[in-house]
């Protein structure tokens, strides 16, 4: 089963700047085009999933990529259900 992550749950403006370091990271300088379209990413679609992610990021990221989406579907799952617990706790 394939988990999708709902990221209309999610303040992503908090990951752009983990985003950011972890993309200067594996490309060993800041490519701005990069990071921006990671969080449009992101941004454009209410329910994301990880092998999309991952797909779509390949081509920048290349051998880095599968550990950047693993690591960044871990916080945004996290960051989720950290969410969803809030709107419960309240409710």
């Amino acid at each position: 089963m394939v988990k999708r992550v709902d990221v209309s749950k999610v303040q992503l403006d908090v990951f752009r700047p983990w985003v950011q370091e972890r993309i200067e990271k594996i490309l060993g300088f800041e490519d701005e085009v990069v990071i921006n379209f990671v969080m449009s990413l992101l941004e454009q679609n209410e329910e994301t999933e990880k092998k999309e992610l991952n797909s779509n990021l390949k081509g920048f990221l290349e051998a880095g990529t599968a550990d950047f989406v693993d690591e960044l579907w871990e916080l945004l799952s996290e960051a989720e259900d950290n969410a969803r617990e809030l709107v419960n706790d309240e409710g």
